[in-house]
């Protein structure tokens, strides 16, 4: 029942991106709270428009969302559009989405992630800080992960790299205290300092 913003970026494709609803002390007047699902189209004025992205900072520090479903047809989640969102438990990604940006540093309770298999790139600190996430699957489609991708992952035990990745970059896994398992794949050549 929450009502969520968008700004039109592309007239004539019918492109829009979600937006932050703040007011002036850029908070939400009423935050989004429990199952939160994020449309990959909408209408307006009769028009039905595609929702390409998510702003930097949409919901950061939402701390009633439970969980999230973003639908087919976004393409990016830009920087801590997720962040510090401390009682998400689950998000589902689209098979659309091609590019992430940090969205989730600090979403402490996360504990499972589906990820795109259209994902090329892992973004530099993509879990940083989700401390109740225990295993990841990364897709065969990754060919590139940044640094400190599971940095501060208290809870993690396992992790699937993708093959095809020839780097794990600096504090891919520092501080991942509980950690036990890591398939790397024959085709890495290089393992970065406190990775």
């Amino acid at each position: 029942g929450h009502t969520l913003f968008y700004d039109i970026i592309d007239y004539e494709q019918k492109y829009v991106r979600l937006v932050p609803e703040f007011d002036d002390d850029d908070n939400y007047d009423t935050p989004p709270a429990g199952d939160l699902i994020i449309p990959g189209e909408v209408e307006f004025e009769g028009e039905t428009y595609s929702v390409i992205s998510i702003e930097s900072s949409c919901f950061r520090r939402c701390t009633k969302i439970t969980s999230v479903i973003v639908q087919e047809g976004i393409k990016s989640i830009e920087s801590n559009a997720f962040g510090d969102c401390s009682k998400i438990k689950n998000i589902v990604l689209p098979n659309s989405l091609e590019e992430l940006d940090y969205p989730f540093v600090f979403c402490t309770s996360l504990q499972s992630i589906t990820l795109s298999n259209s994902l090329t790139t892992i973004c530099n600190g993509l879990f940083w800080g989700c401390e109740s996430l225990e295993s990841v699957v990364i897709p065969n489609s990754v060919t590139s992960m940044g640094t400190s991708v599971f940095y501060l992952c208290a809870n993690l035990k396992s992790v699937t790299l993708p093959e095809g990745i020839t780097k794990l970059k600096q504090s891919t896994f520092a501080k991942c205290n509980n950690l036990s398992s890591v398939n790397i794949p024959s085709t890495v050549t290089s393992i970065g300092m406190e990775a």
